[in-house]
């Protein structure tokens, strides 16, 4: 007797996506792998958006629809997520698509193996403004929470995106984005992961991804970069009553970010300006917090970078941007 096939649940934020909407859609409703609940979520759209939802919701039965005012993007993934049913579950950005034949090879691996919780996906980048395209797609490789963390963390693998995964909803169910700021990707992934038995790369193209798109958050960064920092600040009280062998990879996730960010800000001052200024403070908040293990000239440089950064920035400055 074959087993039941497990339910997906497909979360799609709507907001303002009248141009891109019905793609999205579209490549969800057609793939080969049917055992679908599809939960829109119109946040409060005002460009047609929540029409062209209707539409979809009268045309396949799969489609649950919500329409709610305009909350933001977790507010609207969390309102999903509050209703879902699925044995896993995918959120789906309502300006991205997914290719062809993206899930039926993803959740096969997820139907055999139970302890994953976390399964990652390659995918395609697609630049808006100039058309060009580049493939995401590393070998795939298991990892435990703990390597996952550190690989999260060091920006060696593990992605912060919520798309372009699919999650367990008996060990991921409960989570959900924190509400009212940007940037809340990075640390619902952290506090997945250690949740997670087991999380896996699969190289397998699941994701078409555009960036560059005018009006997205990440068109160019700005002041609202700070919201990343305080997000993931917000989780070092339940991280460390829940699992506070994490705290260390916590700290390092946030050190590696603000230094890359101040890098970027200070060589794009003309192009966001202010932004520089508004992470400093966030220097003297990583001071003195525990970190993993490191070579010495690591953490040299992590305290450097910490205690006198316009000293390293400065010194940063004049040596090439690869360094």
């Amino acid at each position: 007797m074959s087993l039941p096939t497990p339910l997906l649940s497909v979360i799609v934020p709507v907001y303002n996506v009248a141009p891109y909407l019905e793609q999205c859609l579209d490549s969800i409703l057609s793939q080969s792998y049917s055992a679908l609940e599809v939960i829109v979520v119109d946040d409060g759209s005002t460009d047609g958006s929540g029409a062209i939802c209707d539409t979809y919701a009268e045309r396949d039965a799969r489609i649950r629809l919500i329409h709610q005012v305009n909350a933001g993007l977790s507010a609207a993934r969390n309102a999903a997520m509050d209703v879902m049913r699925g044995d896993f579950f995918v959120c789906v950005d309502s300006d991205d698509w997914l290719p062809e034949d993206a899930l039926e090879q993803p959740m096969n691996v997820l139907s055999a193996n139970p302890l994953i919780d976390i399964l990652e996906l390659g995918y395609t980048e697609i630049n808006c403004r100039t058309g060009a395209e580049r493939l995401v797609l590393a070998a795939g490789r298991e990892l435990s929470s703990q390597e996952a963390l550190q690989s999260l963390a060091a920006l060696s693998g593990v992605t912060g995106m919520a798309w372009g995964k699919i999650f367990r909803t008996a060990t991921m169910g409960a989570l959900r984005f924190p509400v009212g700021r940007p940037y809340e990707d990075t640390p619902f992934i952290f506090e997945a992961l250690t949740r997670a038995t087991r999380y896996r790369y699969l190289s397998w193209l699941g994701y078409c991804y555009r960036v560059a798109r005018v009006g997205s958050i990440t068109e160019v960064y700005d002041k609202r970069l700070v919201y990343l920092f305080e997000n993931l600040l917000d989780l070092e009280a339940p991280i460390g009553a829940t699992s506070p062998e994490a705290l260390p990879l916590l700290h390092e996730t946030l050190y590696r970010r603000l230094l890359i960010f101040s890098l970027w800000a200070m060589r794009h001052e003309k192009e966001a300006p202010g932004l520089l200024a508004a992470l400093r403070p966030y220097t003297r908040r990583l001071r003195g917090l525990r970190y993993p293990a490191a070579p010495l000239g690591e953490r040299f440089r992590r305290t450097l970078f910490l205690t006198a950064p316009r000293l390293f920035l400065a010194m940063k400055r004049y040596t090439p941007a690869h360094s």
